[in-house]
């Protein structure tokens, strides 16, 4: 503990400053602050055209709420509401490409299992693709699924030893979801909440992948565009492609807690 407080206070303040984060890691390629606040789109803080939106069709749209940092969006499922990025190829990862993603996810009152946090999967669900899901089927698990197109059986997922709980809105955790693209289920997936590494238990249905991951569809926060919407509040969105270790993690954390709301942009 104070060997990391010491390196902490070693780090320049300048690695942390607004338009830091993309120098830091230059293999950043999505980044969405969610600080707009009003309309139904969501700008790509890299300046790089990656717009969202709000889901054409749904009930009711997202509602813009203070998030972690400035402005957030709060989902309902009761009223299925989420938001999609169109797809670009610099969101495309195969079998063997490492990526992960990073949020900050508050729980609200889910119905049922397997909320879909966020995804990159055709609609309904169908394989390939990925997801991180929360699921209250068993007992609140956060998890991380990667699916081939191989067949509907032909999945690892990995899920959280600990649970968390519905009715948490408010007590926002910083989750990063990775793949190193080693195709081993038990040890390629990794799931980071709070700066820390989560002890993990395999809950998918082979050891390694037969087919692709690789998909053209969106983005997407809160369901599957016509299901399993989640119920909550999210806040800071990112995704990386390249491996991740620990020590980038509690980076991340670290910058991701110092954040301004003013610090809209990357460049």
């Amino acid at each position: 503990m104070k060997r990391w407080l010491l390196f902490l206070f070693m780090i320049p303040n300048t690695l942390y400053a607004g338009g830091e984060l993309s120098k830091r890691y230059p293999n950043i390629v999505g980044l969405w602050h969610l600080d707009e606040g009003i309309g139904t789109t969501i700008q790509d803080a890299m300046n790089e055209g990656a717009t969202g939106t709000f889901c054409a069709g749904g009930a009711t749209p997202p509602i813009w709420v203070l998030g972690k940092f400035g402005n957030g969006l709060q989902f309902d499922y009761t009223v299925f509401n989420c938001v999609a990025f169109e797809n670009e190829s610099k969101f495309d990862f195969g079998t063997s490409d490492p990526f992960y993603i990073a949020l900050w996810v508050g729980i609200g009152n889910q119905i049922g299992g397997g909320k879909w946090i966020m995804q990159k999967y055709p609609t309904g669900g169908l394989s390939p693709g990925w997801a991180l899901k929360h699921s209250v089927d068993t007992l609140g698990d956060i998890s991380f699924i990667v699916q081939s197109d191989f067949g509907s059986s032909d999945y690892c997922q990995m899920s959280t030893v600990r649970t968390f709980p519905n009715l948490d809105m408010n007590n926002m955790h910083f989750i990063v979801a990775s793949w190193d693209g080693a195709n081993n289920c038990t040890s390629s997936i990794a799931i980071y909440v709070d700066g820390s590494s989560e002890p993990l238990k395999d809950i998918g249905t082979v050891s390694s992948l037969t087919g692709s991951i690789l998909n053209n569809q969106k983005v997407g926060i809160s369901g599957n565009f016509n299901s399993s919407p989640f119920t909550g509040k999210i806040d800071e969105v990112a995704i990386f492609r390249g491996k991740v270790t620990l020590q980038e993690v509690k980076s991340l954390y670290y910058y991701f807690r110092h954040r301004k709301a003013s610090e809209t942009s990357e460049n």
